[in-house]
């Protein structure tokens, strides 16, 4: 017989309390009345969607009676630009041929690589050095290089020999034409951690720009 089978037990309404980590989108945000202009907190809704995701998580194991979640301004960690806006200002920079537009973006270890090229450039030092070189030597040549960033969208790989899992379908991407915004060149991938660029890779074979959906924006 199971010893804990034989005491009695009791039952208590316990009121818990805890801090958790969330990260909301710019539409769950709000300014805070009681803060400064550029202050943000989490919209009564958002807040509101967050206790019902916690309360069924919790009731799974637990018989909850409510909870109730709160955040303003003086809680928030810290404030990401999302995947698409980095996608956004890489394209800009490009199109307005200013490196210092992406320069705050770049992660201190990131990644630059191309198709067309055997070894990666890696570290913040060196990638912007090597987009500023490349984008002073297109200046001097205008007239006869103009670059054009578009703003697309991965398309769909089925049906082709080689395919790249990280440009899932849907995906925001950059797409590199010059001379001529109809010749695109190259279909640019971003990986992004925590509001900075971990990894830009210039795709010329795989996938292949053609598969891109293209949007006919150029940030500038």
């Amino acid at each position: 017989m199971n010893e804990n089978n034989s005491k009695k037990q009791y039952t208590y309404k316990v009121n818990c309390s805890f801090t958790l980590q969330f990260t909301f989108d710019e539409d769950d945000v709000e300014p805070d009345p009681d803060g400064n202009e550029e202050d943000r907190m989490p919209t009564e809704a958002a807040l509101c969607a967050l206790e019902q995701e916690l309360y069924e998580h919790l009731f799974t194991d637990y018989a909850v009676d409510k909870v109730e979640a709160y955040a303003d301004s003086e809680n928030m960690i810290s404030e990401f630009m999302n995947e698409f806006q980095l996608v956004t200002i890489y394209a800009k920079a490009w199109n307005t041929l200013n490196p210092e537009v992406i320069e705050p973006y770049l992660a201190e270890d990131v990644a630059y690589e191309s198709q067309q090229v055997l070894s990666a450039l890696v570290g913040k030092e060196e990638v912007f050095d090597y987009l500023k070189g490349k984008m002073q030597t297109i200046r001097k040549n205008l007239l006869q290089s103009d670059v054009y960033a578009e703003i697309g969208y991965c398309g769909n790989q089925e049906g082709y020999n080689v395919q790249v899992w990280s440009a899932n379908q849907g995906k925001p991407c950059v797409l590199m034409a010059q001379g001529n915004p109809d010749e695109v060149l190259a279909l640019v991938l971003l990986k992004t951690e925590e509001g900075k660029i971990k990894r830009v890779d210039i795709c010329t074979i795989a996938p292949h720009p053609s598969t891109a959906i293209r949007t006919g924006e150029y940030p500038s």
